[in-house]
């Protein structure tokens, strides 16, 4: 970045901002503290390397603003790790195409608080491969409405433990196209109280 663009960008913050920005274009960590007062515009100047740079503490400590603000590019950056520290208020700010953007990995490392916030636009936006890595834990956190929300193909792209993990309300929840979609030994996997 040239030391204009970082000017520019620079010039509208809080010193603490600017403390955060120079420091982790430096290669620094930054702490919580500056963390939480990183605006959009100073979160996107960051390289998807530089985000993934970010302490999983850090990461907790951004706003929701910045969170949401992210492009596809520093999303598909994000670590396990730092996924594990994501808030439920944080995922609330992600958009349906910044979910898509979310590595299979990552995803599987939200907690099952972050994975319940989703709301059905987010949900829809999860792909089969995605969606293969969902926990059941992640599964049972999730709504009748959220399940019905799925679609079909990524429904299809469940884990056997995650299938395994629908209880009788989620299986009701699921429409006709989302029951085609499953292969008859996806079909085995869901346990007598769930069909019941």
């Amino acid at each position: 970045m040239s030391d204009g663009a970082l000017a520019a960008i620079t010039d509208s913050l809080s010193d603490v901002q600017k403390t955060a920005v120079t420091e982790i274009l430096a290669g620094k960590e930054i702490d919580t503290t500056a963390a939480s007062n990183l605006t959009s515009d100073a979160i996107n100047a960051y390289s998807p390397a530089k985000v993934s740079a970010l302490s999983p503490d850090a990461v907790a400590s951004l706003t929701a603003a910045a969170v949401g603000s992210l492009d596809a590019a520093q999303v598909a950056a994000i670590t396990t790790t730092q996924a594990a520290a994501i808030t439920a208020t944080q995922v609330d700010a992600l958009s349906a195409t910044q979910i898509a953007a979310i590595t299979p990995s990552t995803l599987a490392a939200l907690s099952p608080d972050a994975v319940k916030s989703l709301d059905t636009a987010q949900v829809s936006a999860i792909t089969a491969t995605q969606a293969g890595a969902i926990t059941a834990g992640q599964v049972d956190a999730l709504t009748t409405t959220q399940l019905a929300a799925i679609t079909p193909t990524a429904l299809a792209g469940l884990s056997a433990a995650a299938i395994g993990s629908l209880d009788a309300a989620q299986v009701s929840a699921l429409t006709v196209a989302q029951l085609d979609a499953l292969s008859p030994e996806q079909i085995k996997l869901l346990s007598p109280t769930a069909l019941a």
